[in-house]
C-alpha cells in the first residue's frame, strides 16, 4: 500500500514539473520535460512493482521520494526567488494566501525564525568592515571601466 503512495506522489510531482512550464514559465527549465518523464516512469515501475516491494527495499524507495520531492520542490522555490520581478507571474492574494497555509514548508519556516531569533547580532564593526569592502569593490569597478 506504501508502494502505491509512492507511486502517486512521484507521478503527481512529475506532473505538477511539466506543467510548471505553463503556468510558472520563469521557473521552467528545457530539461525539465525529461526530468518529468522519467519521474513518470518511476512512478509507474513503483505502482506496477507494488506488491513485490518489501521490507528494506520499500524504506529506501520511500527515501528516495522523499528526497525527490524535498529536492525538488526547493529547486522549484529557488528559481522562482532567482527570476526577475519582471519574469514573474503574478498569483492573486487569494491564491496566494490559500497556498501559504497549505504549505508545508510553513512549520519549517517558524523553526527557522525561532532559530534566527536566538543566533548573535552582527556588531557594527563587521557591518562596517562589509560596507567598506563593498565601497572598495564599486570604486575598483569604476575605475576597470574607464
Amino acid at each position: 500500500m506504501l508502494a502505491l503512495l509512492l507511486a502517486l506522489a512521484v507521478a503527481l510531482a512529475s506532473f505538477l514539473l511539466y506543467f510548471a512550464a505553463f503556468f510558472f514559465p520563469e521557473v521552467h527549465r528545457k530539461s525539465d520535460f525529461y526530468w518529468s518523464g522519467l519521474g513518470l516512469f518511476y512512478g509507474l515501475v513503483l505502482w506496477v512493482c507494488a506488491g513485490r516491494i518489501t521490507g528494506g527495499v520499500l524504506l529506501g524507495q520511500t527515501a528516495s521520494v522523499a528526497l525527490l520531492l524535498w529536492f525538488g520542490t526547493q529547486t522549484l522555490i529557488l528559481r522562482r526567488v532567482l527570476a526577475s520581478p519582471s519574469e514573474k507571474t503574478n498569483i492573486s492574494q487569494s491564491v496566494a494566501s490559500r497556498l501559504q497555509s497549505l504549505s508545508p514548508l510553513k512549520l519549517w519556516q517558524k523553526n527557522s525564525k525561532q532559530d534566527t531569533q536566538t543566533t548573535p547580532s552582527v556588531t557594527s564593526s563587521s557591518t562596517q568592515e562589509t560596507d567598506s569592502i563593498a565601497s572598495e569593490k564599486s570604486s575598483s569597478q569604476e575605475t576597470d571601466q574607464s
